[in-house]
């Protein structure tokens, strides 16, 4: 019994030391160390309308292989969701996407009205995002 006890307590006091090992790399918190903005050309677009996106990423080390995704408006089969993988700098990056606006209409768009759209990156199992809303007329 007393050898169960010995070999539980080993396990968990290795358990430990290993999560000490991964939240104290520094590699895995740049996201923690840094600051993510959503910035849209306009907060009311109409149907078939070109939409400019940004997402500022102001970060105080590099990252290799960042992913940045933009999504939303969700309606029947009309969504917004784009991806691109980049390396980050040090300092400012912006991160650009075009989308064009579905069709506003009830047989073969989508609805007008309001929509959200997010923009989240990962680096190394580490995510932020931000949610921002537009208003889609037709």
């Amino acid at each position: 019994m007393k050898h169960i006890f010995f070999i539980l307590a080993a396990l968990l006091f290795l358990a430990g030391c290993k999560q000490a090992e991964i939240t104290n790399n520094p590699t895995s918190k740049i996201l923690s160390q840094s600051s993510m903005q959503l910035n849209l050309d306009k907060n009311i677009y109409h149907s078939n309308e070109q939409m400019n996106i940004t997402v500022q990423i102001e970060t105080n080390k590099t990252a290799e292989n960042a992913n940045i995704k933009v999504y939303g408006i969700y309606a029947s089969r009309n969504r917004l969701n784009l991806s691109k993988t980049t390396n980050l700098s040090e300092g400012n990056n912006l991160i650009l996407f075009e989308y064009k606006t579905p069709s506003c209409n009830t047989c073969s768009g989508i609805r007008p009205g309001m929509y959200d759209i997010t923009a989240e990156v990962e680096y190394n199992g580490t995510m932020t995002k931000e949610t921002k809303q537009i208003e889609i007329q037709q």
